[in-house]
């Protein structure tokens, strides 16, 4: 059994701490530089409790970070076109955690532990990239009927 998986726990109590006190943007940009930087010692081989740990950390903070992107993206856009916009980046989240783990798997098997964790680096950098450019914060903000 892996120990990584109760991590999400954590992670969904960090949300609910922190979402409403910073505001959804900066919760979101918090738990990308942490699962980065929690990632990033695993590009070269470590021992396997500093593995677990890494692995732990950047699981709950990424984790965490879905939690938040789903509760920020219903905020941001009004009630004609949420369900559908939601309705796509929940479908393209879903593919993307089916295909996430066999590509991972896939690389480790051939020895390219080194080639994943970077894999992974760069998806992270991208989503944080993309947070940074959100254009708005949802913190205490109604949800509206119409576009602004």
């Amino acid at each position: 059994m892996s120990y990584t998986l109760i991590s999400e726990l954590p992670g969904l109590g960090l949300a609910a701490i922190i979402l409403d006190k910073l505001g959804r943007k900066i919760s979101m940009e918090i738990m990308f530089v942490a699962g980065f930087v929690l990632l990033l010692p695993l590009v070269v081989h470590q021992n396997d409790i500093l593995t677990t740990t890494s692995l732990f950390g950047a699981r709950m903070f990424i984790s965490a970070s879905f939690i938040v992107a789903c509760i920020y993206a219903p905020e941001a856009y009004p009630t004609n076109i949420r369900a559908t916009g939601v309705g796509i980046a929940t479908a393209v989240g879903r593919t993307g955690g089916i295909v996430c783990p066999l590509v991972a798997v896939g690389l480790v098997n051939s020895c390219n532990q080194t080639l994943a964790v970077m894999l992974f680096e760069a998806m992270i950098l991208v989503s944080g990239l993309c947070v940074v450019l959100l254009p708005l914060e949802t913190k205490g903000r109604e949800l509206t009927d119409e576009v602004e």
